[in-house]
């Protein structure tokens, strides 16, 4: 596995981002940019419950580390300042000469400093690339809290490699604030699906305008045309059913058109699995029943990680595996799909771009789409799985958003002018069709028998 393979979307979307984006304002009384790192973790209970966490899973577990948290594993409290930060992320570049096998361009890390030269790190072993990528999205989607819920709570974000992309919001003890736990990988998941499904339909120009072709026999001349889409498509789906993570899945470089349209797909997508769990806190779903939730390597048949429990913080079982959730029931998840639907439109009505506020009414269902197919793929074959009895079917929350884009529709002009849920829908059926026979080949899977 190359760097470049693991890292490719996360340098893909902050280098579309304008500079604004990455710039962000300073934190109130937080230390003044003096090159000095400040973590949050030092006097935040929810990321020191959170920092203790990680450097428990990752000691036990170094292979579940990205390279940013096995540094800190090695050099416990090593990087005080932006340089020394600056040199810790250099190094996860292997050959700084070679364009193809570096994983970030040294502009790029520049910006990523810049980001956190005047604001605090999450904790030391959250990578400042996921804390730059998740501060993209939580600085809008505060502001539309703040205009909407100015009642409720600020939410905390951090990761963890959970195996799964339900994502979920917790109150870690001694903390009132809550914490919501992403997947480690949730930007490769949204990233090689998103470029995939994208990349499938075909897009002409036409004099000035610009049109896409997604009737049946259009996408799949594209795809038979295009084999590594195909390709790509069933890397990335037989690694989330594999490995919990598609991460490590086979990219490319996309033309113009389909790179403008998959950079609006893959944020909408992000945004509204960040803007879910936004909602869960809004609505007052955080509470201290809990239910099991699963780390990375445990799924139908493995056991791959395992938790030492006199080193647990407290609070959390004893049994191998899992930690502790937040219960939540079936309607407590439409009622989060809902608002985190109106949370996401909602933030980019304020940013003003008309076609990603189109496009963006689409990435819930792709989103649905994907882990439905990966849920029936890892059932199969013994692998992943991504639903649970708390959760709705994909077609049921599908089902339980059209009402909800239609109502949000009735204020939001772009979202009524163009229907971005037809064509993608219909570029992912037909390419889960074409790429399900390489699927089920990398899974070890029977092929399907033709009527």
């Amino acid at each position: 596995m190359t760097q470049v393979g693991r890292f490719l979307p996360l340098l893909w979307l902050l280098t579309m981002l304008p500079s604004w984006a990455v710039a962000g304002d300073k934190i109130p009384g937080d230390t003044p940019c003096t090159g000095q790192i400040t973590y949050q973790s030092d006097k935040d209970d929810a990321y020191k419950y959170l920092e203790n966490l990680q450097r428990q899973i990752y000691a036990q577990n170094p292979q579940l580390a990205d390279p940013y948290s096995r540094a800190e594993m090695n050099q416990p409290r090593s990087v005080e300042t932006m340089t020394e930060l600056k040199v810790r992320v250099l190094k996860t570049c292997p050959d700084p000469s070679s364009p193809v096998q570096c994983a970030f361009k040294p502009d790029v890390i520049d910006r990523i400093i810049k980001e956190f030269s005047c604001r605090p790190l999450p904790t030391r072993f959250e990578s400042p690339f996921f804390a730059v990528l998740i501060n993209l999205y939580t600085t809008e989607l505060d502001k539309v809290r703040t205009n909407h819920f100015p009642e409720s709570p600020i939410t905390r974000f951090g990761s963890l490699p959970t195996g799964t992309f339900d994502a979920q919001a917790i109150l870690p003890p001694g903390s009132n604030m809550p914490l919501v736990i992403l997947n480690r990988d949730i930007f490769f998941f949204t990233g090689a699906l998103s470029k995939a499904i994208v990349d499938s339909i075909p897009i002409v120009e036409e004099g000035k305008s610009v049109h896409l072709k997604y009737t049946e026999e259009a996408i799949r001349t594209r795809l038979s045309d295009h084999a590594y889409i195909v390709h790509n498509f069933a890397d990335a789906m037989s690694r989330l059913v594999k490995e919990g993570s598609s991460s490590g899945a086979t990219e490319v470089l996309l033309d113009n058109d389909h790179n403008q349209l998959h950079a609006r797909l893959v944020a909408a997508m992000d945004r509204f699995l960040i803007s879910h769990e936004e909602a869960h806190v809004i609505l007052g779903h955080v509470s201290d029943q809990s239910v099991e939730f699963r780390l990375a390597g445990s799924h139908g048949k493995g056991t791959a990680v395992k938790l030492t429990a006199s080193k647990l913080p407290r609070k959390l079982p004893t049994n191998d595996l899992t930690l502790k959730a937040e219960l939540r029931t079936r309607e407590q998840e439409l009622q989060a799909d809902a608002l985190g639907f109106n949370l996401m439109i909602w933030s980019e009505e304020v940013q003003g771009n008309r076609l990603s506020e189109s496009v963006s009414g689409a990435a819930p269902i792709m989103i649905f789409r994907v882990l439905d197919a990966a849920n029936a793929y890892g059932s199969e074959a013994g692998g992943w799985t991504f639903s649970d009895s708390n959760h709705p079917t994909a077609a049921d929350r599908i089902k339980a958003l059209s009402p909800v884009f239609d109502e949000v529709a009735k204020t939001s002009e772009p979202l009524r002018e163009s229907d971005f849920r037809i064509p993608f829908d219909a570029a992912f059926k037909v390419l889960l069709e074409e790429a399900d026979p390489g699927i089920r080949q990398n899974l070890g899977l029977p092929s399907k028998k033709t009527k």
